[in-house]
Formats: structure tokens, C-alpha cells, sequence
């Protein structure tokens, strides 16, 4: 099984070979890269013996979709190359077959023809709205000027998702004159007439209800925390309209609650280079899906959490607004102010006699997950790995809050204990940070 899956992988990557048109003779090349002025620079394919000089692609991708970002051009008018695309599994015998009969190379990677024209081109996306069917005049006499919108903003208002800035606006009716920095956004009434709408910030968003939505205490740590409700809900906008199921989130600019509809909901194979297809149930009820080797634009990677977001009408990264609540008890145990501030700064935490659902009796690794307490049971050895993250979660609160650090062996379960000199320090009087804090400002009184 293993050995079918690594053949269907070769096949699965292939490469990308050209050919003169016109020519007598003409002689396939294998193309080795795309220098800076977006041409193609190929070797003579029957010189292609090592197989790192040459680009490979990914089949069950678009076969070309990076290639042809950087010469594009070229690609779109193809006049004097023929274009091949071939398993990389299959080159050699390609090259073994060219060179027997170099005459008959065109039939002999006929099956691999592409045709330019019909491979998917890059575009620009449509807009709901056209830029000029927006009031400029109008725009232009409160201080917002068509050519001061960044070129990277017009296309998120012409879509109706509004700026991703604030602009300064200033509104004179004569006896009343108010200056402020606005969100800007369009949409179209029933007479099919472009309505601008124009939305400061608010100091304090109410968190209570949204139309006919009133949010439970959940619903409002999520909404402060991830700026997200976390889940789909049924919104009535008027008392003549039906419910509607949306998402609904915080804006980043205003404060302001905002709503998208579930149904208008796309959702990709992928989200920053991370395939999450078999995320796409956890995504459509609103919740957060951690993703590592996550890229960048300039191609470094990171690891982070992803969420439908009302604002940006679609999954965005989840930019957590204040750190998660810590519980002040774990089953039965009252958490110290050291534990709390360990698990708050990401950290793992060790609890003996804790009182399980069932009843039970157990010892515990604690930390937070995607903004979750996370319980692994210490008598599990798969957890027994746990115990060096205590140690070292315990010496970095230690070398944060100046508090000296103890020895703290490990047991053969892999459960962090206490030696004697570190009991006899426990029954000496120790200072919490907080009070710690109090201290100094003693000090400097």
C-alpha cells in the first residue's frame, strides 16, 4: 500500500518541457527556471541527466499557476514555443525514447500537449460595484478624494466589504460642523441608487444583543477575545423579514457589530498554503481551527489560528484581542496565583488529587490550547513529556518574576515532585509577583 502511494506521488509531480514551432528540427527543452525579466531558460532535454537543474510542479494543483505569474506575458502569447507537461516519474524514458528517434520527439510528446489558451489566467476579480458609479463629487466635498484611496483599499469597497482604513471626513451643514475619522463603505438601495455610509469608532461596543440576538456570557468572551461570535446565528434585521442564518464579528476599525450571511459563505482547499479541507465543518459553524506551517508572503511560515470573520466575509486569521479567562479552579483545585499566571502565559502546569466527571481520582498536565484548558492524564505515557514542560514553564515564571528556582526532579512516571529542600522552602514565607509589585512601590515612595 505504502509503495503504490509513493509511485501515485511521483507521477504526481511533473515537469514542464517546450519546443520550437516552425523548425525543421526542432529540439525539446526542459525548463530550468524563469530568470528576473520573466524568460524561460531551458537546457537541451537530452542533456537533462540531473534532475535537480530543472522546476517541477504539482499536478493536482494549477500545473502552472506559479510559473506563470512570472512571465505571464510570455504565456499569453506563446507564438514561437509549444508547450509539455510531463510525469518527472516518466522524463527518462521520454529522454531515452527522443533520442532514438529525435524526428519523432513532437509525436512522442503529443499526449502531453498543453494548450496556453485554455489554461486559467490570472484576473482581476469582479466588483459588485463599478468605481464610477460612486459619488465622487459628493465623496470630494467632505475630504475623501478618489485618487487618496490607496490603490490596495478601492477594491475592498467596491466590494462592498468596506475599507480596511479610517479616513478623515469633514461634514458642514453651516451651524454644525463635525470632523472625525470614518470607515468608508457603498451599497444600493431598492432603487438600485449607491448609498455611501460613513462609520466612526464607537468607544464601547454593547455586547448584550445584536437585532433580535442576545449574547450569552460565551457568546461575549468571544466576541472580546477573538473579536468573533464563534458561531452561526439567526438574525431577523426587520420585523417583515425572515430570520437570516449570518456570522457575526466585531470591525477592528469601529467597534462596531457586523454580520455575514452563512449562505454567502466560499470556502478553499487551502488557507495559507495549509490544506484544510477536512477542517471545512469545524469553519461553517464558526469555529477556530489551529494551523501549523502556515506561509507568508515572503515565504517564512508560521503557526496560528483561522475563523470565518464577518468583517473580512470570509476565514481570516484569528487576531486575539485579549489573552483567554483561567478558570480559578481545576476539577476541585483551587489554582495558585503561580499557576494562573503560567497557564496565561502559555504554559504547563502539574495538579495531583484532582476530582474527575466520573468521580474518579486522578493527577493532571494542564495548558491552554486554542483558547482551551487542556487536561492529559499523568498516568498516560503519552503524556510522561509533559513533566519537562513543567520545569521549564515553572524556571521561565521564575526568571520573569524574579523568584529563585528549586530543584525539581522527576519521578519514573514522569510526575514532577518536590524534594525535601524544596518543601522546607514551600513553609518559608514566599512573595507573589502582585505583591511583589506593591512592594517596590514602597520602595520608591
Amino acid at each position: 500500500m505504502e509503495q503504490e502511494k509513493e509511485q501515485k506521488k511521483d507521477f504526481d509531480i511533473e515537469v514542464l518541457i517546450t519546443m520550437p514551432k516552425n523548425t525543421e528540427k526542432p529540439e525539446p527543452r526542459i525548463v530550468k527556471e524563469v530568470n528576473e525579466k520573466g524568460e524561460i531558460v531551458s537546457i537541451p532535454l537530452k542533456d537533462s541527466s540531473n534532475q535537480e537543474e530543472f522546476m517541477t510542479f504539482d499536478k493536482n494543483l494549477n500545473p502552472l499557476e506559479n510559473f506563470w505569474k512570472n512571465f505571464v506575458q510570455k504565456f499569453k502569447n506563446p507564438n514561437d514555443l509549444i508547450f509539455y507537461r510531463t510525469p518527472k516519474a516518466k522524463l527518462h524514458e521520454a529522454i531515452k525514447a527522443i533520442a532514438e528517434h529525435p524526428e519523432k520527439a513532437e509525436e512522442i510528446l503529443k499526449e502531453y500537449k498543453i494548450n496556453p489558451q485554455q489554461q486559467p489566467q490570472q484576473q482581476v476579480k469582479p466588483t459588485y460595484y463599478k468605481e464610477e458609479e460612486l459619488p465622487w463629487d459628493k465623496l470630494e466635498k467632505i475630504g475623501i478624494f478618489k485618487e487618496k484611496i490607496p490603490a490596495d483599499d478601492l477594491p475592498n469597497i467596491l466590494n462592498g466589504n468596506g475599507s480596511k482604513y479610517m479616513y478623515p471626513v469633514k461634514i458642514d451643514f453651516g451651524d454644525i460642523k463635525l470632523e472625525t475619522d470614518a470607515k468608508f463603505s457603498v451599497w444600493k438601495n431598492n432603487d438600485d441608487k449607491i448609498i455611501v455610509s460613513l462609520k466612526g469608532k464607537v468607544a464601547r461596543q454593547e455586547l448584550d444583543h445584536y437585532f433580535n440576538i442576545k449574547f450569552d456570557a460565551t457568546d461575549k468572551e468571544n466576541l472580546e477575545t477573538t473579536g468573533n461570535l464563534g458561531r452561526i446565528a439567526e438574525v431577523q434585521f426587520s420585523k417583515n423579514s425572515n430570520p437570516e442564518k449570518v456570522y457575526i464579528s466585531q470591525d477592528h476599525l469601529t467597534n462596531r457589530l457586523v454580520s455575514f450571511k452563512a449562505s454567502s459563505l466560499r470556502l478553499h482547499d487551502s488557507s495559507f498554503g495549509v490544506d484544510i479541507r477536512e477542517h471545512h465543518e469545524t469553519l461553517k459553524n464558526g469555529g477556530i481551527v489551529h494551523l501549523k506551517g502556515m506561509k507568508r508572503k515572503d515565504g517564512s511560515t508560521f503557526d496560528g489560528d483561522i475563523q470565518v470573520n464577518a468583517e473580512t466575509r470570509g476565514v481570516a486569521l484569528v487576531s486575539y484581542r485579549k489573552p483567554p479567562k483561567i478558570s480559578n479552579t481545576i476539577g476541585g483545585k483551587d489554582l495558585s496565583e503561580e499557576n494562573q499566571i503560567i497557564l496565561k502565559d502559555g504554559g504547563t502546569i502539574f495538579l495531583q488529587g484532582l476530582v474527575c466527571h466520573d468521580g474518579s481520582i486522578r493527577d493532571g498536565y494542564f495548558n491552554i490550547k486554542n483558547d482551551k484548558t487542556r487536561f492529559y492524564d499523568a498516568n498516560d505515557p503519552n503524556s510522561f513529556f509533559l513533566a519537562e514542560e513543567v520545569i521549564k514553564s515553572k524556571e521561565m515564571y521564575d526568571n520573569k518574576y524574579g523568584v529563585k528556582t528549586q530543584d525539581n526532579p522527576v519521578n519514573k512516571e514522569g510526575v514532577p515532585q518536590q524534594s525535601e529542600s524544596n518543601k522546607q522552602e514551600d513553609n518559608k514565607e514566599t512573595i507573589k509577583p502582585s505583591e511583589k509589585k506593591t512592594q517596590k512601590k514602597k520602595l520608591n515612595s
